[in-house]
């Protein structure tokens, strides 16, 4: 647990928006005690209008970088953007003093009105006071100090079925379903954090002090659908699963939806009891299955199921070695290949009636174990299921929590969403480098870094930061690959051609340009405006061998978050 020192200020309906702040950072700052709010001039900022502003003080169990992410999500919920900034519109400001026993921003110390409001009575440090707080905060809340597993949990899992609807503009969220099984296969530590960010989050309060306990992110195909023409005109639901660890206690269930702006569109918060005799519970598992990999500390592990996708029962065999060769396509890339040790694998062989998959723009309809199909939001190659309940259903019950299904076709297609599922057809000559690339977006959360000529929607606006790791727009690039560029690296970066002339072989000249560090234009399919960390890599071409130094950094964060203390 951290002592914390945060200043709040805000230039725009600065005394409201400084208040929701205070009140949104009570939600998980322990014993948070705020200041009043006082007016200030403006300090270093165009704007003639004054500042609101208060400071707080606090505990919190989330690591640096954690809180630091959550206090720009606060920002951007309370409007803060790019455009005003600029301009000296400041809608919310939360700079961190202090973390633990360092003091950060030293020169903000020295303002007159944090030595002002460091007078106030709730900001002076009292001895007596902090040991009488850990006293009460190890009695009173020991899911929280820690966050040990057992504190809050049994080893179960609890299945939350959801139905996302909308259309274009619109988002609605629903719950279907609750049930259970035996085991639990995600994450133990680092319960309360996110190594990623994603478009959707579900978060788990405890109901008796609304502390967060566990949360998790995702991102979701009903949000691609949205910036698909068929979202103008039509409303659609989707089927969506969330799995949590099953809560000992009563708990409150918030699962929202952001945007491409990091903005909070729609949220639903459901309270779940436990004991409540509606939840349903799995029976075992009637899947069979085959272990490919064990992990050498299943404690510690990152669990990954292969399903079987219109495969028959006699054409099972012929599954198993499409899994091998995926493994083994997967774990000849780094770091995978140094972190292999750490993840358990399972081949599951869910048969289905036809053999191969739907392909409509041919007028092919296969009766399969998920249903798969060809033409998802009529893109003749985007390869999918929308059967998310059904997908979940085979797999209930046994050690799993990222999905990769492979599809019995030589037909090109594919697509991997976090925290959703990796689809890949396993015949095509492309195969290999497919299922690579989609893991790199299911499991990692990685961006794609290729660009098109004309991109109709733009996904990532300019004067936003995206959350993934591997590119930027440079709006907020501190915390991302900056420790990765040479010193005297000019940002942006011209490629290596325009830069030392042309590189011999083909093959050669991807693996160099994949090592060439810096911050070049053109990814996350804009040519102009977002950032990739080299020339080429396995998230921009399937001609790339490798993933990039920046993917491979960003990996490994991954993979530590998971599986060390």
């Amino acid at each position: 647990m951290n002592e914390i020192i945060l200043s709040i200020g805000s230039n725009a309906e600065g005394r409201r928006k400084v208040a929701e702040a205070i009140s949104r950072l009570s939600s998980f700052v322990y014993s948070a005690h705020a200041t009043p709010v006082i007016d200030t001039d403006p300090i270093e900022v165009s704007s003639a209008q004054p500042f609101a502003n208060a400071m707080m003080r606090g505990y919190t169990s989330l690591p640096f970088h954690a809180l630091r992410s959550v206090l720009k999500n606060i920002e951007r919920m309370s409007g803060r953007n790019a455009a005003d900034t600029s301009v000296g519109v400041i809608h919310l400001d939360i700079d961190i003093m202090q973390y633990g026993g360092q003091r950060l921003k030293p020169s903000d110390w020295q303002r007159p009105y944090i030595i002002t409001l460091l007078k106030t009575t709730v900001m002076k440090h009292d001895t007596r006071y902090v040991i009488l707080f850990f006293m009460l905060f190890s009695l009173s809340l020991p899911c929280c100090m820690a966050q040990e597993f057992g504190d809050c949990f049994r080893d179960a899992t609890l299945r939350l079925d959801y139905s996302f609807s909308g259309t274009a503009t619109e988002q609605s969220i629903a719950v279907d379903a609750l049930s259970s099984f035996d085991g639990w296969y995600g994450k133990r530590r680092r319960l309360s954090s996110v190594p990623v960010e994603g478009n959707g989050q579900v978060i788990v309060r405890s109901h008796r002090d609304t502390t967060v306990i566990y949360r998790q992110s995702f991102c979701t195909l009903f949000q691609e659908w949205q910036s698909y023409p068929e979202a103008q005109q039509l409303r659609r639901s989707f089927e969506n699963v969330c799995l949590i660890p099953m809560p000992k206690d009563t708990v409150d269930v918030t699962v929202q939806l952001m945007d491409n702006r990091r903005q909070v569109t729609s949220s639903l918060t459901h309270t779940v009891v436990p004991t409540d005799i509606l939840i349903r519970r799995h029976p075992r598992p009637a899947v069979p299955y085959t272990v490919l990999q064990p992990a050498a500390d299943t404690a510690r592990c990152i669990r990954i199921a292969f399903v079987a996708e219109g495969y028959t029962k006699d054409e099972m065999p012929v599954f198993i070695e499409d899994a091998r060769i995926a493994v083994d396509a997967i774990f000849s890339h780094e770091p995978f290949a140094s972190l292999r040790p750490r993840f358990n694998i399972i081949a599951v062989e869910s048969p289905s009636a036809d053999s191969g998959t739907s392909i409509p723009s041919r007028h092919e309809w296969k009766t399969t174990a998920l249903g798969s199909s060809f033409s998802t939001f009529y893109s003749d190659r985007y390869l999918t299921t929308l059967n998310i309940k059904q997908l979940h259903n085979t797999l209930a019950g046994l050690p799993y929590e990222h999905i990769i299904i492979l599809v019995n076709t030589a037909e090109y297609g594919g697509g991997g969403i976090l925290n959703f599922y990796n689809l890949s057809s396993t015949h095509h000559p492309r195969y290999k480098e497919v299922v690579v690339h989609e893991f790199g977006h299911s499991f990692a959360g990685l961006a794609d870094e290729y660009a098109y000529e004309a991109e109709q929607i733009p996904m990532y606006p300019h004067d936003v930061e995206p959350w993934e790791r591997n590119i930027t727009t440079l709006a907020d690039f501190h915390g991302k690959w900056e420790n990765l560029i040479p010193a005297g690296t000019p940002v942006p970066t011209p490629l290596p051609d325009a830069r030392s002339g042309k590189q011999g072989g083909r093959k050669k000249r991807q693996a160099a340009d994949a090592e060439q560090i810096g911050v070049y234009e053109g990814a996350g399919y804009s040519l102009k405006g977002v950032y990739r960390g080299t020339p080429d890599c396995r998230m921009r071409s399937n001609e790339s061998p490798v993933f990039c130094p920046v993917c491979r950094q960003a990996i490994t964060q991954l993979v530590d978050f998971y599986t060390k203390d």
